[in-house]
């Protein structure tokens, strides 16, 4: 019941950012934080009964890291687990604050530790190059590329 909850409240937050039409990261961020924070009740009950752990699968289903599995190249799953990773640890932190700064103020903050290092970067290409599309992604056209790095 638990995971159903927050693969919906996913789902809304998927919904919410493809209708703003927007794919920059900074967009992304501020959605995340806003749906989470229409959910405060419910997200500050489940953690404080010890249930924020069950966030962690709801966001890599939503992200499609099972879908990746079976590739032979792991840059994708690495960087899909990296990302995970932040979104999650990011939601306990603000979870164990009681929620107390802004959506706002919670991206702002975060958009500054988003990597930015030569080896990937974020693209507004569509998943050609990967083969891996999960409809799920928060962002529409969502793909991580990588290059050589000298």
């Amino acid at each position: 019941m638990v995971l159903r909850f927050y693969r919906g409240y996913l789902r809304e937050f998927v919904d919410g950012f493809r209708r703003g039409g927007s794919t920059d990261i900074a967009s992304y961020l501020l959605c995340m934080f806003q749906v989470t924070l229409s959910h405060k009740p419910q997200m500050l009950a489940l953690h404080h009964a010890g249930a924020s752990h069950l966030l962690l699968p709801a966001l890599a289903d939503a992200f499609g890291a099972k879908r990746l599995e079976g590739t032979t190249d792991p840059r994708l799953r690495y960087a899909i687990a990296y990302h995970v990773g932040g979104i999650y640890n990011d939601m306990l932190l603000w979870f164990d604050r009681d929620m107390a700064e802004t959506p706002s103020r919670c991206a702002t903050w975060r958009w500054p530790c988003v990597p930015r290092a030569r080896s990937h970067c974020w693209t507004s290409d569509a998943v050609a190059t990967t083969g891996s599309h999960n409809p799920d992604l928060p962002v529409t056209d969502f793909r991580v590329t990588y290059s050589k790095v000298s």
